[in-house]
């Protein structure tokens, strides 16, 4: 993964001509402007997200004015932030969030001004993971709605995957209960939850705004053979789009209680047998 990072910032940050080192390669003498990368553990996130992997991108820039560093700085973000990078020797793919940037220092000893911009990379997870995800039909409901409200959209279900592309919205299952409403029905109760992800702040509103909307409209929804009733559709703008996901619906459905009882095989009556199943 670390490879293609360099990858991409060489491709997209000339100035630094190359110079793109892991952190024990650099000393005072190497030629500046240089960034080291410096790849943080995995921590465990949930389960439609697999890992989170956190990377630092150190930038070292002569001792000449921040004004210098800020420009460094913004072209890298530029070149990694929501960018989907592959990795060409693995063909793994991955998409890096900045997550924060640290106060700038001034090293006397390597005579350099430095920044550490931090980002996130989620997604990364065993490729088994989805074997542990099981399909749900409401689900693909509401996962086949959306493309087709919205068809430029990318549409998962379940999990997000190890590349998954911007924008793009992710349906998960919440919860499910049941409930038996008269001697022939039970009610299904289904609970989603929408990760919405946008390239901008403003595509990202407009996208879940158009979502929220839509399915705020609509009374039920077919799929297969099955009509799901929306009861709610709510949005909170401050959940966390990959951990909790700002959008959630419920919906239920009617599932007809199976009536498939054994057959009586004799009846008596007064001691005698009236009559016998064959």
């Amino acid at each position: 993964m670390r490879g293609a990072i360099r990858e991409k910032i060489i491709q997209e940050v000339p100035e630094v001509q190359g110079r793109v080192y892991e952190i024990q390669v650099p000393n005072k003498d190497t030629p500046k402007p240089y960034i080291i990368l410096k790849q943080g553990t995995d921590t465990p996130a949930e389960d439609w997200l697999g890992y989170k992997r956190m990377i630092d991108v150190i930038i070292y820039h002569r001792r000449s004015t921040f004004k210098d560093l800020d420009a460094l700085a913004k072209k890298v973000m530029g070149a990694l932030d929501k960018q989907l990078i592959v990795d060409g020797g693995t063909q793994e793919a991955f998409t890096c969030f900045f997550e924060k940037s640290s106060t700038d220092y001034i090293d006397d000893d390597w005579n350099a001004l430095t920044r550490t911009l931090t980002f996130s990379v989620l997604g990364l997870r065993p490729y088994i993971i989805e074997e542990y995800i099981e399909s749900d039909e409401a689900v693909q409901a509401l996962a086949s709605y959306t493309r087709e409200m919205l068809p430029g959209l990318t549409v998962y279900e379940g999990v997000f995957p190890a590349g998954y592309l911007l924008p793009c919205v992710l349906w998960r299952l919440e919860a499910t209960t049941s409930e038996k409403i008269t001697h022939i029905h039970n009610k299904i109760e289904k609970v989603l939850r929408g990760h919405v992800i946008g390239r901008t702040v403003g595509e990202q509103e407009e996208i879940v705004q158009k979502v929220t909307q839509s399915l705020k409209r609509i009374v039920k929804l077919q799929y297969l053979n099955r009509f799901y009733t929306i009861e709610d559709v709510d949005y909170i703008a401050t959940r966390d789009r990959f951990t909790e996901g700002q959008i959630q619906v419920k919906l239920f459905y009617l599932d007809k209680v199976s009536q498939d009882f054994p057959k009586i095989a004799k009846v008596s009556l007064k001691g005698g047998i009236l009559g016998e199943q064959r």
